[in-house]
Parts: structure tokens; sequence; C-alpha cells
């Protein structure tokens, strides 16, 4: 009898260890971060361009004579795959945004920026992100 008391209180205990051990491992997160939906966004759109960065920055450049990019993205703006630049030019206040057919590299338009125009569309663009982190999905 105490035999098998013995034998039932280990059994009991060790009952939970084999429980934990068996324990199956946890999931892979199913929804990617918003960087890595970003990054796949911006290699789906380089898929697409069939005209390179360099090839764009020359165009661009060759717009803004003296320039100098101070910035450039690969982005769709009113349903067309673009390179948009911000070029610098010494002595010139604001920038110079031109924007580069991603599909055929022809020039689509160059516009001047100043100071308070590039204060307004951060603004414009942070209430976008911050919009569009809000909204959460089913």
């Amino acid at each position: 009898m105490t035999r098998t008391r013995t034998l039932l209180t280990a059994a009991m205990l060790l009952a939970p260890a084999v429980l934990v051990a068996q324990k199956p491992a946890p999931k892979p997160a199913a929804a990617a971060t918003k960087m890595e939906k970003e990054e796949e966004s911006e290699a789906q759109l380089m898929k697409e361009a069939r005209v390179s960065e360099a090839a764009a920055r020359v165009t661009a450049l060759k717009a803004v004579p003296g320039g100098v990019v101070k910035d450039h993205e690969l982005e769709r703006e009113k349903g067309k795959l673009i390179w948009s630049y911000d070029i610098t030019v010494a002595g010139k206040s604001g920038i110079e945004e031109v924007a580069i057919d991603a599909m055929t590299g022809a020039m689509l338009n160059k516009v001047h920026e100043t100071p308070a125009d590039e204060k307004k569309e951060a603004a414009e663009d942070a209430a976008k992100a911050k919009a569009a982190a809000g909204v959460k999905k089913p």
C-alpha cells in the first residue's frame, strides 16, 4: 500500500512536468509589422518600375542645374508610379520637387516648394500617417 501511494504521488508530481514539456511551440505572429508592410510595398513598387532610380536621378538633376538630391522615393501618385526627388540648390531657399515617371523616364513635373510649403506638406503627411495608424482592420 505504501509503495502504491509513493508511485501515485510521484506520478502526480511528474504529470505537470510532462505536460509542460509537450506544450507546442508558440505560433509566429500572423500580422506583419507596419515597417514590414511598407518595405514589402516598396519592394513591390520596385518590381513594377521600368526605370531605375539612377536613371531617374540623372533626369531629375538635369531639370535642376547645380542641384543636390536631398531625398527621393518611389511612390504611386494619382495612379502613376513615380520617382519623386527633393532637390536643393545652393543659395536658394526651399526645394525643387521633381517627379519622374517610373515607367517611361519622362519628367512629369517640377515644383518649387518654399520652406512654408515643406512644413505644410510634412504636417499633412504626419496627419495621414496618424489616421492610417488609427484605422483598425477587422
